[in-house]
């Protein structure tokens, strides 16, 4: 998020679909991006308007 416009995990929450909860872990490693679901990465994606190869370069520098 810090690269993006979005000023929040609640706002990528409400565009994304995504809970507030399930992004927290991504975000703190507890779940591994690697192993997130095609879904929700492609949802994160959309929401951030990023391609999946810009999502995934930004949750690797993380």
């Amino acid at each position: 998020m810090e690269e993006t416009k979005i000023k929040s995990r609640y706002e990528l929450s409400k565009l994304s679909g995504i809970s507030e909860t399930s992004l927290a872990s991504i975000k703190t490693r507890k779940t591994p991006y690697e192993n997130m679901k095609f879904g929700n990465m492609k949802k994160i994606a959309i929401a951030l308007d990023l391609s999946l190869d810009e999502l995934n370069d930004l949750l690797s520098k993380q």
